[in-house]
């Protein structure tokens, strides 16, 4: 994304319903517990911005750029997200469960890359091909989400749910710190990596013996 054809916004507060925000680096905007309904950002770029507790109602982000924002908390009801990028932002706190995902299938999987999802709620998701990078995913819940193709890179998953999910195809081999239940969950040609595909072994009725020095 080109920065210098971008048009510089550093204030949501003046658009309404049924704005279009289109190609604009919104810098720096500060929004606690703010309220947004029926608006559209469309390549656009997020910078250094707060979005704690906002509300974005029926709203769209479009292959859009988050880089170092703080939306812990955001709530996104019945917003689209479509081949959106976050970018060393903080997310915790999220329910992912309240966007409607239909945008996926036209403008592709979104990807983290050195975020905090920690404490999010994703049951259910379909986060089909979904990429982490270098993130920490803690106490997520992906229960019963599609995860399928899903990559997993340099991931902290300790305490990540994933009872009656779907990791066909996913890349975890290199996260760490899962307990992944495989009598639950569907890993049909996952890839995983020792030592931490132990995870896989833990939730069985089996006892992990150390070898003798």
């Amino acid at each position: 994304m080109d920065r210098s054809t971008l048009v510089v916004i550093s204030d949501l507060s003046g658009f309404d319903e049924g704005d279009e925000v289109l190609r604009a680096w919104v810098n720096g905007a500060q929004h606690l517990d703010d309220r947004f309904v029926n608006v559209i950002f469309e390549n656009c770029l997020f910078t250094a911005c707060v979005f704690q507790m906002t509300s974005f109602v029926s709203c769209e982000f479009l292959d859009c750029i988050f880089e170092g924002c703080d939306l812990s908390g955001v709530r996104l009801d019945s917003s689209r997200l479509g081949g959106c990028r976050f970018v060393e932002c903080k997310l915790t706190g999220v329910d992912w469960t309240r966007p409607d995902w239909r945008a996926l299938t036209m403008y592709g999987p979104l990807q983290f890359e050195q975020c905090r999802l920690a404490e999010s709620f994703a049951a259910g998701v379909p986060w089909a091909k979904v990429h982490f990078t270098d993130s920490n995913l803690t106490l997520v819940d992906f229960g019963g989400a599609d995860l399928s193709g899903a990559r997993f890179d340099g991931t902290d998953l300790h305490g990540a749910r994933f009872d009656r999910a779907t990791l066909d195809g996913a890349d975890l081999s290199g996260a760490r710190n899962y307990l992944i239940d495989v009598r639950a969950t569907s890993v049909a040609d996952a890839a995983f990596s020792l030592p931490h595909a132990v995870g896989l072994l833990e939730a069985l009725p089996i006892r992990l013996i150390e070898p003798p020095p």
